[in-house]
């Protein structure tokens, strides 16, 4: 069975009435459940739904959009969720057309779906905007409700969304973007959005501003990756290295900065309780260092930020310089050794010649700046013929 959700606060002319009756029109209810949740409304919703083939789900009072998400989901059967705005209207099609697009893919590593695929700027984080999304029953039960400090809305589906990459699932748009017209998203996908028409409407659009405000600074603070250089594909690529180590496994970065690159796969590390030892000198350059702040600061910094992401107490952070750490170091103990500190040539060439003894059977070798910098990839092509790039991350499996 699917249960779509719809949640909604009066507007029944402008949103919930065109909104249902286009659900209606264009989805076989076989095998389907549709559960409206009124929360707070005063406007007739409740005698237009009384002939509707739809449960109800009432509160006199306004919960706001993440709570009556919540509720109404406590109340669903089905083992695949919709979950669906009142401010949306399906366009002509096929029946079922749109739901089977939208639930069809939920199977093996896609975690959840929807119709506009984002990256949120605060978290930079990618996510899928919860207007029309979906997602299965196991993934709602790993993940948990909405988190209701968002409340009364914006903000619950990126964090919902980077739960389900933390549990290393994808989430992703089943359509195809075809730009904008005016003031609106236009896609392949047969529906019509206007975004937030309930919260910028006359009751709320005065505190509207604040609250989206309010959780921007919530996503930030939690979310958001350190400073450095390290973006998009990079980040994909580091992802999935940490992801094809043995669970239990032993991770050495060198050169870490302030932290981002292993920030960026700390859920990973969490998740596959990974161990990490970093390796640097902790001094960065001027440019590198934020205003007054000092080569003693720059470690603590690196920690804090280990410290924010949950991922200090597996850590151990080693001030020194790479070309004498190593001798430290066991051979044969790392899965993953990752080289990221001073990208000239003879640097490069020496971490390579100094810890690849450190590397298990098996492990892989890598590091970043293979075509950013010329050093890092003259001395990686002079140690072997081929190595996978990706971005700007090489590496290399040795057996």
């Amino acid at each position: 069975m699917i249960s779509i959700v719809i949640p909604t606060y009066n507007h029944l002319e402008d949103c919930l009435r065109p909104c249902l009756e286009s659900l209606l029109r264009y989805t076989d209810l076989s095998g389907i459940e549709v559960i409206i949740v009124c929360n707070g409304c005063t406007d007739g919703t409740k005698e237009y739904l009384k002939d509707k083939s739809v449960k109800v789900v009432w509160f006199d009072e306004g919960l706001g959009y993440t709570k009556a998400v919540n509720e109404g989901i406590k109340k669903t059967k089905g083992d695949k969720i919709v979950v669906l705005n009142n401010d949306t209207i399906l366009l002509e099609q096929p029946r079922n057309t749109w739901i089977k697009r939208l639930c069809d893919p939920l199977k093996d590593d896609v975690g959840v779906t929807g119709v506009r695929h984002m990256t949120d700027s605060a978290s930079q984080r990618d996510f899928v905007v919860f207007f029309c999304a979906a997602f299965t029953r196991d993934i709602w039960n790993k993940c948990g409700p909405l988190n209701e400090e968002y409340s009364p809305g914006y903000g619950e589906d990126i964090e919902f969304c980077i739960k389900v990459n933390e549990l290393g699932y994808r989430c992703i748009s089943v359509a195809k973007d075809l730009g904008q017209k005016g003031q609106y998203n236009i896609s392949d996908f047969p529906i019509f959005h206007r975004p937030e028409s309930t919260m910028l409407d006359n009751e709320h659009k005065d505190n509207w501003y604040k609250v989206v405000e309010r959780n921007r600074m919530k996503l930030e603070q939690k979310y958001r990756l350190p400073r450095g250089w390290f973006y998009g594909e990079d980040i994909k690529e580091y992802r999935r290295l940490v992801e094809d180590m043995p669970d239990n496994g032993w991770l050495c970065e060198l050169g870490p900065a302030a932290g981002r690159s292993l920030c960026s796969v700390a859920e990973i590390l969490k998740r596959k309780n990974i161990n990490v030892v970093v390796v640097d000198t902790f001094e960065g350059t001027v440019t590198e260092r934020k205003p007054g702040q000092g080569p003693d600061d720059y470690i603590d910094e690196c920690k804090e930020n280990f410290r924010r992401f949950g991922i200090l107490d597996r850590t151990k952070v080693i001030k020194g310089w790479t070309n004498e750490v190593y001798r430290e170091m066991e051979d044969h103990s790392f899965d993953l050794i990752f080289i990221d500190c001073c990208h000239e040539y003879e640097s490069v060439k020496e971490d390579i010649e100094n810890w690849l003894p450190k590397l298990a059977k098996g492990g892989v070798v890598s590091g970043h700046d293979y075509y950013s910098w010329p050093g890092v990839g003259k001395a990686v092509n002079e140690k072997w013929n081929n190595v996978r790039v990706w971005g700007s991350v090489w590496s290399r499996r040795i057996w």
